[in-house]
């Protein structure tokens, strides 16, 4: 079980399968903690949740045996996780999501092409292991550093727009702009189509993804209940988190 769970916090892009340490105290109780994420342009922040099936700790403990080599050859960099305090829309129900770095999007098609016989027996396991399982990577167009902060919220949302709807969504972004502004809200990242989208099935990318830092749980609530703040009515799919970060684990 030890075993399995550092494997599962390292996890490298392939996997989320973190639970919430029992001895953890309540988020605002516990001292601040600042986890920085440091990318240089051309670097890829690869977000991965996944739901995992009941009772599956020895195959998910074989997967991980067989990718992790790999994944740690072609230069994959776990950070750290990101707690779901509160599932806001969608139906993926992923208890945590992963920060992992990626050197660059040509080190992510190595893994898929040059390097593939090397784990593409473990890759076929997936279904086996998760119910489902979302990798999102975006290229990191200039040097940034992220820092996390234990005292703030984070609501990460992904839209799927309708087709030729771009106008509409640009004028409700800056409309819902000016509430972040008001309520101290700030964007904390957004990308479009991420540069890779990877799924158990066969789902399209999202048209977007915004990441929003919240001094705190109340300045979000009052945000969130605002009729102007509702998701945008041309989509063809939302889905939505609300994050703390996670206490570091040995």
């Amino acid at each position: 079980m030890k075993l399995l769970n550092k494997l599962s916090l390292i996890a490298l892009g392939f996997a989320t399968t973190i639970a919430v340490p029992l001895h953890a105290e309540e988020h605002g109780k516990e001292q601040a903690q600042v986890m920085n994420a440091h990318f240089k342009k051309g670097e890829v922040m690869c977000l991965v949740s996944s739901v995992s099936w009941p009772d599956n700790q020895a195959i998910k403990q074989t997967y991980f045996q067989g990718v992790l080599p790999v994944a740690s050859e072609v230069g994959f960099q776990f950070m750290f996780n990101l707690k779901v305090d509160t599932q806001l829309a969608g139906t993926h129900k992923a208890p945590a999501f992963g920060l992992i770095k990626l050197p660059s999007t040509q080190a992510k098609l190595d893994l898929l092409t040059i390097h593939l016989p090397k784990w593409q027996k473990f890759r076929e396991m997936r279904p086996d292991v998760w119910q489902s399982l979302v990798q999102r990577e975006y290229e990191i167009q200039q040097t940034t550093n992220f820092s996390y902060d234990s005292k703030k919220y984070y609501q990460v949302e992904t839209f799927w727009l309708q087709d030729d709807k771009a106008d509409e969504f640009a004028n409700y972004r800056m409309a819902r702009q000016s509430y972040h502004t008001k309520l101290n809200g700030r964007i904390f990242f957004e990308s479009n189509t991420p540069s890779h989208y990877e799924t158990l099935g066969t789902e399209r990318a999202p048209s977007h993804t915004i990441i929003t830092e919240w001094d705190n749980k109340a300045q979000f609530e009052t945000y969130n209940q605002l009729a102007e703040t509702k998701p945008f009515k041309y989509l063809a799919g939302y889905n939505a988190w609300l994050m703390t970060t996670m206490p570091s684990q040995s």
